[in-house]
């Protein structure tokens, strides 16, 4: 085209310009966006007017006519064009920032909705745990409602039993007037009419049954030489059988004498082995040195002084060389224990000092006597404030508050321990 005429450039220019457009109108490039539109903004409202104007009046040449011209079929309407375009950006941006504060609008809600969830979880999470507590608490008064009602089930057929029993013996004697044995038998019965009663008071206020066990464990190591032997031991007025059921467990023989035909029922009923009779009458009639130890819980207060001795000298008999005596009784130098509680059951006689059970024991032939001491009160004792310094008064002051503590915050209960000799008395 070199030799081509500036008309000929021109014309060949529009062609090629007419190709172009169609062509670019045909195959339209996708819009993206890779940047931050705010740079992008500034930038177009810059040259919105770029490509719209031309240099001042000059002479130009054909060729740069043409040239201009052909600049022109693009550039014509760039401003338009830019204007749509920015105006386009800013409506977009616009858009865009209504968005953003709708989305954080709807966030903020989300996470308001998500605390008030987790709010409402936790007091769900409370009330379902309170529930399982109240829920425990009516299962166990269930059970212990079951237990009464068992109780007096066995009460009543206890009670059944006795009338039948005394009808009878007076049906046996019509017409003739009854003998000195069916008088005894009829006074038996009647002396335990009372049993149900005490067996009631022994639940309110001795503890309840898992309670005992778990203090009566205690003793097991006074015992466990006896284990899987032929010396059984002897539980004296065992009561609801704590301690029987203790030694069981551990594989030690052993059976329980009481005078109280409702525990001893209860007792059987529980697999146990418990003899209905008066404990000193019992052990008179075992043979001398055949038992591994004689235990009494919460006996020995309910007995005069030369019933105790007769006692203790009959559990000492039946005992094998090395035989233990263990008596478990309620600590009056605690003075809540020797001046209130003591007297709460009324079978109880008077309060034993744990120095003469001491004394006793030893009197009557026993060795190695032992006291202890045993469950302490859960109440707050007194404390001394910390003295600065070491002084005859701060010295005194501990001591009184030392004996404070033991007189009302003391043990509650003590036990008396010895052991048979070898040697006959």
């Amino acid at each position: 085209m070199v030799d081509s005429t500036p008309s000929e450039v021109v014309s060949y220019m529009d062609e090629v310009t007419g190709r172009a457009l169609g062509q670019r109108a045909a195959t339209p490039g996708p819009l993206r966006r890779q940047q931050p539109i705010e740079p992008f903004l500034e930038t177009a409202d810059r040259h919105k007017e770029a490509g719209t104007r031309l240099p001042g009046p000059s002479r130009m040449s054909a060729l740069k006519q043409a040239v201009i011209r052909i600049a022109r079929l693009y550039t014509v309407e760039q401003a338009t064009f830019n204007q749509a375009v920015l105006s386009a950006l800013l409506e977009l941006n616009v858009g865009l920032n209504e968005v953003r504060a709708d989305l954080d609008r709807r966030l903020g809600s989300s996470q308001a909705a998500l605390a008030s969830t987790d709010l409402t979880l936790e007091q769900t999470r409370s009330a379902v745990d309170r529930l399982e507590e109240r829920l425990l608490d009516l299962r166990n008064l269930l059970a212990a409602s079951n237990e009464h009602r068992a109780a007096d089930r066995t009460d009543l057929l206890n009670l059944r039993s006795r009338v039948d029993m005394l009808l009878e013996e007076a049906r046996r004697r019509l017409p003739e007037p009854l003998d000195p044995g069916q008088l005894k038998t009829f006074a038996d019965q009647l002396n335990g009419k009372l049993d149900p009663l005490y067996k009631q008071l022994e639940d309110r206020f001795r503890g309840s049954r898992e309670e005992i066990i778990e203090l009566q464990r205690a003793y097991v190591g006074d015992v466990a030489d006896l284990k899987g032997g032929a010396a059984p031991v002897v539980d004296i007025g065992c009561g609801r059988g704590e301690w029987l059921e203790v030694l069981k467990d551990n594989g030690i023989p052993a059976y329980g004498v009481d005078i109280n035909a409702t525990f001893a029922e209860q007792n059987q009923a529980r697999g146990l082995d418990v003899r209905v009779g008066d404990a000193i009458d019992h052990l008179e009639s075992v043979p001398e040195g055949s038992v591994g130890a004689v235990t009494g819980f919460h006996v020995a207060e309910h007995l005069e002084f030369p019933v105790l001795v007769r006692l203790i000298d009959a559990a000492r008999r039946v005992l094998r060389p090395g035989g233990v005596l263990i008596f478990e009784t309620p600590n009056p130098t605690n003075v809540i224990v020797g001046s209130a509680s003591f007297y709460m059951d009324p079978t109880h006689r008077n309060p034993l000092h744990p120095q003469f059970m001491e004394f006793l024991l030893g009197a009557r032939g026993f060795a190695d006597v032992e006291v202890r001491y045993l469950h302490p009160s859960d109440e707050q004792a007194f404390v001394l404030p910390v003295a600065k310094e070491a002084t005859a008064e701060h010295d005194a002051m501990s001591r009184i508050v030392e004996h404070l503590n033991w007189a009302f915050f003391g043990p509650l209960d003590y036990a008396v321990i010895g052991r048979r000799t070898s040697a006959p008395a």
